[in-house]
């Protein structure tokens, strides 16, 4: 039986976002700056392959406040759909 996980009291529940289809060059400070106007960032971190040290293409944000991340993900996911539809 496991012990139920401490409470956030809310502020850092599902903060935490997933970032695919990063371009090779973009990395940690990178994806850093992409989200930055979205609110206060605790960390941004680009998955690398261990062996290659290369980009995976994907990675994380971790935002202070889940409405950040609602935020960014809102409008990231609407320029995304705005510039597949046009094409």
């Amino acid at each position: 039986m496991t012990s139920p996980s401490p409470s956030t009291n809310g502020k850092e529940s599902h903060s935490n976002i997933y970032v695919k289809n990063l371009a090779d060059h973009v990395n940690d400070s990178g994806l850093h700056q992409l989200f930055e106007e979205f609110g206060n960032i605790k960390t941004s971190c680009v998955m690398l392959d261990p062996a290659t040290k290369c980009s995976r293409n994907f990675g994380f944000v971790k935002f202070d406040t889940r409405e950040s991340a609602l935020a960014a993900v809102c409008v990231r996911v609407a320029v995304c759909v705005a510039v597949w539809c046009s094409v």
